[in-house]
C-alpha cells in the first residue's frame, strides 16, 4: 500500500521483510498544531521528498508515523509500545585533547550511556548459574541492546575503552547508584513477577571524529563539532534522544587551549533542540540497501576559535605591507626601476605571508575571510605595479604625468581604506553575532540540565498482559 507520509513519501512498509524501493513525491500537508510548539511551520502544497527534506519534516515523519499509533488516551506518547524503542543518551565530556583544523578532525575522551526498558526480563536476561549470578552485569547478559555507534570516528583509543551495565527500577534515577539490582538481586526479588526493569549501558571512550569546518568566517569562526550516534536498529525499532532525568554535563575546563574556547554543547535529536538545517534526524532510505531509515542523534560541541594570533600575526603584517607599498609615491616618477624594485620586494614578503596561512587551513575551494583581505592586498600591489611601470610611457608631459600619478595614489588610499574598513566592521559584526550566539546556546543547555524528572522512562505504564 501506498501512503502519504508527512515529510516522506515512500511505499508504506506492512511486511516488515519487504523495504522501500522507490521514493514518490506527494503533496504534504500542513503540521498539526497539536505538535509540540516548537516545529516549524510548514506551507500547503508543498513537494517534498527524500532529497529535498529537512528536518521539519523528519520531526514530523516521526510524530505522524512512528509514534503516532502509540499514544495512549490522554496523548501521551506510551514508551513500552512495541516499536519504536525509545533509548535515551547521557554524556559526560571529560576532554576535548586536540582540535585540528588542518585535518578536519578533533579528539575527546567521553562517558556516554544509552538507557532502555526492559519490558520481559524473564526472557531477555540469561542468567543461569550461581557463579554468574555474582559477578557484574556484562553485554551477554542482554538478549537486546541498542547498538550504538559514532558515525564520523575515525580513530579510537584500545587503552581508553571501558564498558558496564546497570539494571535499576524504572522509578529511579540514573544517579542513584543505591538503587542498583545486582543478578542475585534480580533472580531472588524480580524474576518471577518479571517486573520492567531499566537497563543503562556505560561506555568510555577515547575517540577521534571528523568534522567538516565551516571556515568561511575564519579567524572569527565558531565551529560545531558533531559527535554523530547512530544505532545499527532501523527507527520502527529504536529512537534515539537524550536522558532529561539526568541531563549531560561536561567538565568545567574540558579544553586547555591557547587557539579555542569550547562552550556548552547542544544535544540534538527529534524531540530536542533540532533545526531545520542541522545534520538529518533521520538517514535516507537510499543510503541502506534494504531501504531502512535509522535514528540519529548528535552532540555538537561548540569551539569559538580565539582570533588575536592572527589578528597579530597575520593581519596587522598584512595592514603594514599594503601601507608600505605606498611608499612608491616618494621614489620620483621617472625612476621606474625603484619603484618597481620596492613593489616586487613587498609582494614576495606578501607571498610568504599567504604561504604561512595556507599551512593553517586544509585544502578548501572557497575563500575565507583572511583569504579575501590577502588577495586584496595583493590586487593592490599588482596595480601600483603596474601603474608604476606604465605611466611613464604613455606620452605625458611633466605637469600631467605629476598629477595623474597623485590621482592613482588617492585612489589606491581609498581603496586600501575600504578594504580595511570592511575587514574591521566584518570582524566586529562577527564577533558580535558569536557572542550572542553562544549565550543563545549557553541558555538552552542551562534550561535543559534542570529538566529532571521530564524522562519519558519515569513514565512507563505497563500494557503487557500477564497470564
Amino acid at each position: 500500500k501506498r501512503g502519504k507520509y508527512l515529510g516522506y513519501n515512500v511505499i508504506n512498509i506492512m511486511d516488515k521483510k519487504i523495504k522501500a524501493q522507490t521514493i514518490m513525491k506527494l503533496k504534504i500537508s500542513p503540521f498539526n498544531k497539536k505538535m509540540n510548539t516548537s516545529f516549524h511551520e510548514m506551507q500547503d502544497d508543498m513537494l517534498v521528498d527524500e532529497s529535498t527534506a529537512n528536518n521539519a519534516h523528519r520531526v514530523q515523519y516521526i510524530n505522524d508515523h512512528l509514534l503516532k499509533s502509540n499514544k495512549d488516551s490522554s496523548g501521551d506518547v506510551s514508551i513500552n509500545s512495541l516499536l519504536p524503542r525509545r533509548v535515551e543518551l547521557y554524556f559526560y565530556l571529560w576532554r576535548v585533547n586536540h582540535i585540528d583544523t588542518v585535518a578536519q578532525s578533533f579528539s575527546v575522551t567521553i562517558n556516554i550511556s544509552a538507557t532502555w526498558v526492559e519490558d520481559d526480563p524473564q526472557s531477555n536476561f540469561a542468567i543461569t548459574d550461581d557463579q554468574e549470578k555474582k559477578e557484574p552485569w556484562d553485554l551477554s547478559d542482554f538478549a537486546w541492546n541498542p547498538q550504538l555507534r559514532f558515525l564520523n570516528i575515525l580513530e579510537e583509543d584500545d587503552f581508553v575503552n571501558e564498558e558496564w551495565f546497570r539494571v535499576q527500577p524504572l522509578t529511579e534515577p540514573l544517579k542513584n547508584t543505591k538503587t542498583t539490582i545486582t543478578k542475585q538481586k534480580w533472580y531472588d526479588q524480580y524474576r518471577e513477577t518479571n517486573e520492567p526493569v531499566k537497563v543503562t549501558q556505560y561506555m568510555r571512550k577515547k575517540i577521534t571524529l571528523s568534522e567538516a569546518f565551516e571556515l568561511h568566517n575564519f579567524p572569527f569562526d565558531l565551529q560545531a563539532l558533531h559527535l554523530n550516534i547512530g544505532t545499527s536498529w532501523d527507527c520502527t525499532k529504536v529512537l534515539l534522544t537524550f536522558n532529561k532525568d539526568q541531563p549531560s554535563a561536561m567538565d568545567p575546563n574540558p579544553l586547555d587551549s591557547q587557539e579555542w574556547d569550547l562552550h556548552s554543547p547542544r544535544l540534538i535529536a527529534y524531540d530536542m533542540d533540532w533545526q531545520k538545517d542541522d545534520l538529518p534526524l533521520l538517514s535516507n532510505s537510499s543510503q541502506s540497501i534494504t531501504g531502512a531509515r535509522y535514528s540519529r542523534a548528535y552532540i555538537a560541541l561548540n569551539a569559538m576559535r580565539k582570533p588575536e594570533y592572527y589578528v597579530w600575526n597575520i593581519y596587522v603584517m598584512l595592514f603594514i605591507l599594503g601601507t608600505l607599498s605606498f611608499t612608491v609615491f616618494g621614489v620620483d616618477v621617472e625612476e621606474v626601476g625603484d619603484r618597481l624594485s620596492n613593489m616586487l620586494t613587498l609582494v614576495l614578503a606578501l607571498v610568504a605571508f599567504k604561504l604561512v596561512l595556507a599551512q593553517a587551513l586544509p585544502s578548501i575551494s572557497y575563500l575565507t575571510m583572511l583569504d579575501t583581505y590577502t588577495l586584496g592586498s595583493m590586487m593592490l600591489m599588482f596595480f601600483l605595479s603596474v601603474f608604476t611601470s606604465l605611466l611613464p610611457r604613455v606620452g605625458l608631459d611633466m605637469d600631467q604625468l605629476l598629477f595623474a600619478d597623485k590621482f592613482i595614489c588617492i585612489l589606491s588610499a581609498i581603496l586600501w581604506g575600504l578594504i580595511n574598513l570592511w575587514f574591521v566592521g566584518k570582524a566586529i559584526i562577527l564577533s558580535q553575532k558569536r557572542a550572542r550566539a553562544i549565550d543563545e546556546i549557553n541558555d538552552k543547555f542551562a534550561k535543559y540540565k534542570q529538566m529532571r524528572g521530564k524522562s519519558a522512562l519515569l513514565g512507563y505504564k505497563p500494557l503487557r498482559v500477564q497470564a
